[in-house]
């Protein structure tokens, strides 16, 4: 309740999440499971979500990666409203240097709300360097 000026009672929340991450060979992969309950003023609301994700290495210096995700909720409406949100992704990329990298991707998104989706696509250059 002390949180927000606007709230004077307690809310409980109930998180449960499951994690995962696989690697092999030149082969990485990771997924993740979240289920939400959020106790509210007009009742309990439910969201949740999952995305997968690998990325390949097809050449010391080609990789390709991929992602999917999707999340959900129920708006508590006077008649109960399911509103998703979906993803997925796919990038190129070519290491020029341990520290440079080169990255293409394609980007294609439902968002909360509507039934169609978008597309984006993006250009990087990607600099990484460990420094401990």
């Amino acid at each position: 309740a002390g949180e927000s000026p606007t709230t004077t009672e307690d809310r409980d929340a109930t998180i449960a999440t499951v994690e995962s991450e696989l690697s092999f060979r030149h082969t990485s992969l990771a997924a993740e499971w979240v289920h939400d309950t959020l106790e509210t003023s007009l009742g309990n609301r439910a969201a949740g979500g999952w995305y997968v994700q690998g990325a390949q290495a097809l050449s010391p210096r080609w990789f390709v990666a991929a992602r999917l995700e999707r999340m959900n909720t129920t708006l508590p409406l006077p008649v109960a409203v399911h509103q998703y949100f979906k993803a997925s992704e796919q990038t190129i990329g070519f290491r020029l240097t341990p520290e440079l990298t080169l990255r293409a991707s394609h980007r294609l998104i439902e968002r909360f709300g509507t039934t169609e989706f978008d597309h984006t696509g993006a250009v990087s250059v990607v600099w990484y360097r460990r420094w401990m």
